[in-house]
């Protein structure tokens, strides 16, 4: 219990990090979840963090049909934060464009061919191989869900090094992330 407290704040400070002094238009859309709209403008451009906002639409879509077949009905407030994120995620891809296949670019996959690539359902930590069926995360797993997915795919290092080499972009100048000593060291202590 003390290592998964510790792991929550962990997340948390790392959330305070990212979301300190981001400039207005890099929080676009989704204002009131700065760290989801961070995730999928860099998603957009670096295949890392597409890969994790992805997964963290996965796992949305997995909430909300949870939520929604009438299993825990009592997670009102889950179900209201995890419709909202999976339209953010899906709001951002429509903005992505779709990637077609044409004979002039014989390696790019279509959107359909992308969305049909199989992955195994994300289980939660230390969940087992019976066939118990999947519990919904709580407010505030759903909270951090973006963070959370990254630290677990162990990706979250190489993501936050892309944003402080980026960090003009996304960043007011006096912003941690875009200080020329505190957001490299961030980036490597992850």
């Amino acid at each position: 219990m003390e290592e998964l407290s510790r792991i929550k704040g962990k997340i948390a400070a790392i959330e305070a990090c990212l979301g300190h002094l981001l400039k207005r238009r890099a929080a676009g859309f989704l204002r009131s979840d700065k760290i989801a709209a961070l995730f999928t403008k860099v998603g957009k451009i670096y295949d890392t963090a597409g890969e994790v906002c992805r997964k963290v639409q996965e796992q949305l879509q997995q909430q909300s049909d949870l939520t929604s077949s009438g299993h825990h009905l009592s997670f009102t407030v889950v179900t209201v934060v995890t419709r909202f994120a999976l339209l953010a995620v899906k709001e951002a891809e429509s903005m992505m464009g779709n990637i077609t296949s044409s004979p002039s670019q014989p390696h790019t996959l279509s959107k359909e061919r992308a969305q049909s690539v199989s992955h195994e359902p994300l289980r939660r930590q230390g969940s087992s191989t019976t066939s118990r069926p999947p519990q919904p995360l709580s407010a505030q797993a759903i909270k951090h869900i973006w963070v959370r997915t990254a630290l677990f795919e162990k990706v979250l290092d190489k993501i936050v090094q892309y944003i402080v080499d980026n960090s003009s972009k996304y960043y007011e100048r006096e912003a941690l992330m875009h200080d020329k000593v505190f957001g490299p060291i961030l980036a490597v202590l992850l």
